[in-house]
């Protein structure tokens, strides 16, 4: 799911067309992948519409073999386009600040906006390239894995702390609501980086990781100390974070 400021909301109100406001700033992790990060093409220094990696792209345009290529976002949002898990919209920008929002439109994927914070799960969380899968944080449909529902190769086709046991998933994916008692642990593996306001951004204990603590909306602290026996994972109930 890119940290940077900018000067600009897309309209929440449903129906409203996208204006195109001033580029916005490179993200210090390199994720430019995201409907409301503009950027103008024509200015590239390889040419107009040509690119090195996707932040010389326009929203959620890519660069492929030189070229960026797709749609940058809709002409208009929706309700269709917004509540997608194809639409990425990286909250850590929004103008009121990181989660906030006027409307589903400033909320990544299938997430709503509930009482102006932006809830609920975006889409199923990407493969990370290092293969580590078993976090909290990590969603995950095993309905649709190929090899079969509730079947894998890796704790990867497993959802959330679910591990890959004799080919397959086995375990409590999460808690069935996360309380200061099961957040502040040692044992408790949440990703940060996944977080959808932005790496390391939080608005509570339960989005940073074992020990880290949330302070003034970021997670700051020692979180583990060390690997955590297989078997002395946090105790945890069926369903999702409430």
């Amino acid at each position: 799911m890119r940290i940077a400021s900018i000067v600009l909301v897309l309209p929440a109100v449903l129906g409203v067309a996208v204006a195109h406001p001033t580029n916005t700033p490179l993200p210090d992790d390199g994720q430019c992948n995201f409907v409301n990060y503009h950027h103008d093409e024509a200015r590239n220094s390889q040419g107009p519409g040509a690119c090195t990696t996707d932040c010389d792209c326009d929203g959620m345009r890519s660069c492929v073999s030189g070229t960026c290529q797709g749609k940058a976002r809709p002409k208009a949002l929706t309700a269709k386009t917004c509540n997608s898990p194809d639409y990425h919209y990286r909250e850590s920008w929004t103008q009121a600040g990181p989660g906030t929002c006027s409307g589903d439109c400033e909320c990544d994927g299938l997430r709503t906006c509930v009482s102006g914070r932006c809830a609920g799960t975006a889409r199923d969380t990407p493969v990370p390239a290092d293969g580590q899968c078993d976090f909290v944080n990590y969603l995950h449909d095993e309905k649709k894995n190929k090899q079969g529902p509730g079947k894998c190769t890796s704790d990867c086709d497993c959802d959330g702390l679910r591990s890959c046991t004799a080919g397959s998933c086995t375990g409590k994916a999460r808690p069935e609501s996360l309380t200061p008692d099961i957040c502040d642990r040692e044992d408790y593996y949440y990703r940060e980086s996944w977080t959808p306001a932005g790496p390391g951004k939080c608005s509570n204990d339960c989005e940073c990781d074992g020990l880290r603590t949330c302070a003034s909306g970021q997670c700051s602290g020692t979180a583990h100390h060390h690997e955590v026996p297989q078997g002395s994972r946090i105790p945890t109930s069926p369903g999702g974070p409430k």
